[in-house]
C-alpha cells in the first residue's frame, strides 16, 4: 500500500510542481488512500497528508498563491530525502522543473527563488498549509 501511495503522490507532486492540478481521478484516489491511511506507515501517512493539503490549497488559490505554492513544493521536494539523479543537471528555470531534476538536491531558498526568477514568502505558504493540514486531520 505504501508503494501505491508513493506513486500516487509523485503523480500529484509532479502536476503541482508544473502548475497543473491533478485530474479528478487522481484526487479521488488520494482521498480514498487517506480514508485507508491506517494501512500506511507513519512516514507515508504524513507525506500523504502534506500532499492533500497542498492539493487543497492549490485548488482554492489565486494564481499568485499557486505560484508561491509551486516555490514551496520545489523547495520541499528538493529536500525530501531522495538521492539526486546525478546524471541530470539541476533545473535553471521554472520551465525546467521536473521531479527527476529536483528531488534530492537539497536546494536553498535562494536557489529556488533563482529558478523561479522571484522571491516569495515561504512563511505565508506554510501558515496556509498548516490551516489545510488541520482540515485534513491527523
Amino acid at each position: 500500500m505504501d508503494d501505491w501511495a508513493r506513486e500516487l503522490r509523485l503523480i500529484v507532486w509532479d502536476g503541482l510542481l508544473r502548475g497543473n492540478p491533478p485530474n479528478a481521478n487522481d484526487s479521488e484516489q488520494l482521498q480514498k488512500l487517506w480514508a485507508a491511511r491506517e494501512t500506511l506507515g507513519e512516514s507515508s501517512r504524513q507525506a500523504l497528508r502534506l500532499c492533500l493539503a497542498c492539493l487543497a490549497l492549490a485548488q482554492d488559490a489565486s494564481p499568485a498563491l499557486r505560484e508561491e505554492l509551486r516555490i514551496f513544493i520545489a523547495y520541499y521536494l528538493s529536500r525530501d530525502g531522495s538521492a539526486p539523479i546525478k546524471s541530470l543537471p539541476e533545473p535553471q528555470s521554472s520551465q525546467e522543473l521536473t521531479l527527476e531534476r529536483l528531488r534530492g538536491r537539497e536546494m536553498s531558498w535562494e536557489q529556488i527563488f533563482q529558478i523561479f526568477g522571484r522571491t516569495a514568502n515561504p512563511d505565508r505558504v506554510r501558515k496556509l498549509l498548516h490551516e489545510q493540514l488541520d482540515r485534513v486531520g491527523a
